[in-house]
């Protein structure tokens, strides 16, 4: 594979309607270090694949074959993946205020142990903390998840972050309509309304445990030329507050799994987001391979696009009004199915 300069980091699997009618998250980095990083990384995962031929075989690629003798080639690939999430140096709090943008990767396959990738999502879902114990001012998290299915472990960051920091929280995930399972075949035409359940049982737990805190769900219903169109756009996005307390003037020094804290703006705009492949569900912590890039950025021009990236998702969604408008019968899972939620969950 030959290195390049250059990476677009999103979500997209490179089918016909990611490039037609599906609404995704592009970022072009032009950086050769972090080129390399996903070239490695690529070329790390394929000595842990398989090579299928034209004629139809299937070979392990890997020194242990995950079939037959699969402690051991979680062993390897725990050993192989997991200096992808040290740091290839450490850096100075001087050497983080000489840059105006900072960008890095995480990697995540909870199967094999590997959870690089949640405990950073974990520590930028809670508000970061000075020195001396104290928070920084009040924040809003804008969170998008196109198949709503969060963690136990995310939610209850989250609560904690709305009731003892009075975070602010938006989330934008797929209407049914906007859902990509919308109108499949056999049970996969339940996936939309198992997904609108999860989504009114969280919103019913925050109603219920932290009344009067600032929260807010929203679902893609795009009109005018994206109408019809299926939403997969995933990530965060960090905003302080202009009217609290200004964050420190430099950036903070970082560890393994501390992201540098940046300076605040004034223009409510994201100083920070995640982009990438995790959905924030069970699959993505548990089960699948997934790897996603944090920008963290004190650059007004880049902090403006990043909110004007984030406004256009929202300004294509409608407010949730209350978990009775989730549970309208057209929305509501078959009885049948509906002690399956559990269990099926695990797999989303």
């Amino acid at each position: 594979m030959k290195k390049k300069n250059s990476n677009t980091i999103h979500r997209a699997n490179l089918s016909e309607s990611y490039f037609t009618n599906r609404q995704d998250r592009y970022i072009l980095i032009q950086d050769r270090a972090l080129a390399d990083y996903y070239c490695d990384l690529a070329h790390a995962v394929a000595t842990l694949s398989y090579s299928y031929d034209a004629q139809g075989h299937v070979k392990s690629l890997g020194k242990y074959d995950l079939n037959e003798q699969p402690e051991k080639w979680k062993e390897n690939a725990l050993q192989t993946l997991h200096s992808f999430t040290l740091p290839k140096r450490a850096y100075t709090a001087q050497d983080l205020a000489r840059e105006s943008t900072w960008v890095f990767p995480t990697v995540q396959l909870g199967s094999i142990g590997l959870r690089h990738d949640e405990g950073i999502t974990q520590q930028l879902m809670l508000p970061p903390h000075r020195d001396d114990g104290s928070h920084f001012q009040r924040q809003t998290l804008d969170l998008s998840s196109a198949y709503f299915n969060l963690t136990p472990q995310y939610q209850d960051a989250l609560r904690t972050s709305m009731s003892k920091h009075h975070t602010q929280l938006r989330i934008i995930t797929a209407s049914p309509k906007a859902n990509g399972f919308y109108e499949a075949e056999g049970l996969s035409r339940h996936i939309p309304a198992l997904y609108t359940e999860l989504e009114a049982q969280f919103l019913q737990s925050v109603t219920t445990e932290l009344p009067g805190s600032d929260m807010a769900i929203f679902e893609y219903q795009p009109t005018g030329p994206a109408t019809g169109w299926t939403y997969h756009a995933k990530g965060l996005w960090l905003t302080s507050h202009p009217n609290h307390p200004s964050l420190p003037t430099t950036l903070a020094p970082t560890t393994p799994t501390t992201p540098p804290t940046p300076t605040t703006n004034h223009h409510n705009d994201p100083y920070l987001t995640l982009v990438g492949s995790p959905n924030f569900g069970y699959r993505s912590v548990y089960r699948d391979l997934e790897s996603q890039v944090a920008v963290v950025s004190t650059d007004p021009t880049l902090q403006r696009q990043l909110g004007a990236e984030r406004d256009r998702l929202f300004a294509q969604a409608l407010r949730v009004a209350s978990v009775t408008q989730l549970r309208q019968a057209d929305r509501r899972l078959p009885w049948h199915l509906r002690g399956l939620i559990s269990p099926l969950a695990s797999f989303l």
